[in-house]
């Protein structure tokens, strides 16, 4: 039986020390991603973007569900306001 002396067991402490130091930095980070990464797939599943109705369907631009030709003439709209941003106009 081989026995540990007092250097061997402040080196295994501080070994302990800094595993359990990596492990919870590391634990933060992928908590945090996993976190992300839920709250995006359970924000699609909450706000759709596409809704059908019986009239057609309605179609989710900038938090509003309109009409696919409204939609259509929103995004016209908002490429033409960004590129008058864009030229400096």
């Amino acid at each position: 039986m081989t026995t540990l002396s007092l250097a061997d067991t402040v080196q295994l402490q501080q070994l302990i020390f800094f595993v359990f130091a990596v492990g919870v930095f590391v634990g933060a980070i992928c908590t945090g991603f996993l976190t992300t990464l839920k709250n995006l797939v359970f924000y699609h599943f909450d706000q759709p973007t596409r809704i059908r109705t019986n009239n057609g369907y309605l179609y989710r631009f900038r938090n509003k569900y309109v009409p696919l030709a409204e939609r259509q003439n929103l995004m016209k709209q908002a490429i033409e306001q960004h590129r008058a941003l864009k030229n400096g106009k």
